[in-house]
């Protein structure tokens, strides 16, 4: 299995706290490797945390600890 790392905000109103949790859940009970994080809200919409460059601050450092730690 290939481990997959799923970052998600607190305001994401396209995938909300409860659904990305439910859904991170449900990789795992599946048999997925799945690495979950649920980040403060950013901004106005925190569906686009990847597009404020200001976000690089708060996602960047978990992107950087998985890609480090991954064999």
């Amino acid at each position: 299995r290939i481990p997959v790392l799923w970052i998600s905000a607190e305001n994401d109103t396209y995938f909300g706290p409860l659904l990305s949790g439910r859904m991170a859940e449900a990789y795992k009970a599946a048999g997925g490797t799945l690495e979950y994080h649920l980040v403060a809200p950013v901004k106005d919409e925190g569906h686009f945390l990847f597009g404020y460059p200001e976000a690089v601050s708060i996602w960047g450092p978990i992107v950087d600890s998985f890609l480090s730690n991954t064999p």
